[in-house]
């Protein structure tokens, strides 16, 4: 099978496992501000917040580490817009709030908390999880709902005949 970095990252297009997630979807108007939740197990030993879309690759939407947000690693689309709900982080609440919302805001989130762990013998270790998983549709207030469920699910059917014809590739390919 081949490997297709400009399609999956460096991922192997035939390990591509696919997990299964709640995810929670949202929408808003441009210009608005919208909290994008996520909540960690607890709020001890919360070492790095990550939230992150899947296309921006090594780039961020917003970073959290040692107590202050990380510029140097967010995309510059996401630049004085976002920050923490609330830096405390009372009862594991890692949300953010994106101000000032566009079309181009529309897209998949994804949030990480690394935790420091500590086993029997006291010895630390990181621990990072997917924890929350957001979709976002930002679109005019004219737009009727009709066009968007359209547009939704033409999505999601051109996004099912892409796997099912990379799934297909694999399994010609995995057979000769």
């Amino acid at each position: 099978c081949e490997t297709f970095p400009w399609l999956i990252g460096s991922s192997n297009l035939c390990s591509v496992f696919f997990s299964v997630a709640v995810q929670v979807n949202k929408t808003a108007e441009p210009g608005d501000t919208v909290t994008l939740p996520c909540r960690a197990p607890s709020s001890t030993n919360i070492i790095v917040v990550e939230w992150s879309r899947p296309e921006l690759e090594t780039e961020y939407v917003f970073m959290f580490r040692d107590g202050r947000s990380v510029p140097e690693h967010q995309h510059p689309s996401f630049q004085n817009r976002v920050d923490l709900n609330d830096r405390q982080m009372k009862d594991g609440d890692v949300s953010i709030k994106l101000k000032n919302v566009t079309s181009n805001d529309t897209g998949t989130y994804e949030c990480r908390v690394f935790q420091r762990r500590t086993n029997h013998r006291k010895r630390a270790n990181l621990k990072t999880e997917r924890i929350s998983t957001i979709y976002l549709d930002v679109h005019q207030s004219g737009e009727s709902l009709e066009a968007r469920l359209c547009r939704n699910q033409l999505m999601t059917v051109v996004t099912i005949l892409w796997i099912a014809l990379m799934m297909r590739h694999c399994l010609k390919r995995k057979l000769r």
